[in-house]
């Protein structure tokens, strides 16, 4: 079984010592608290999505909203050796 591999950088390692520190991984999406949106709620995603970036295409709007989606519903804690 193949697993996936995403990467959460840390605007050039400046996060990422909190984040290794805290034990938490974050995102700079300027979107609502998106807590409350179920898991697969993709209309709800994409209704907080439009709310923040209202002038965003289509391309950009799927794209903005798939990276949120992979970080909220898809990575999952794997051990660190670093």
């Amino acid at each position: 079984m193949t697993k996936a591999a995403y990467c959460v950088r840390a605007y050039g390692g400046k996060y990422a010592k909190s984040f290794k520190r805290g034990g938490y991984a974050a995102i700079g999406w300027d979107v609502e608290d998106l807590s409350g949106i179920l898991r697969g709620d993709n209309a709800a995603l994409g209704a907080a999505y439009d709310s923040a970036y209202p002038e965003d295409g289509r391309a950009r709007r799927g794209q903005g909203i798939g990276q949120i989606r992979s970080f909220m519903w898809d990575i999952k804690l794997d051990r660190c050796t670093r």
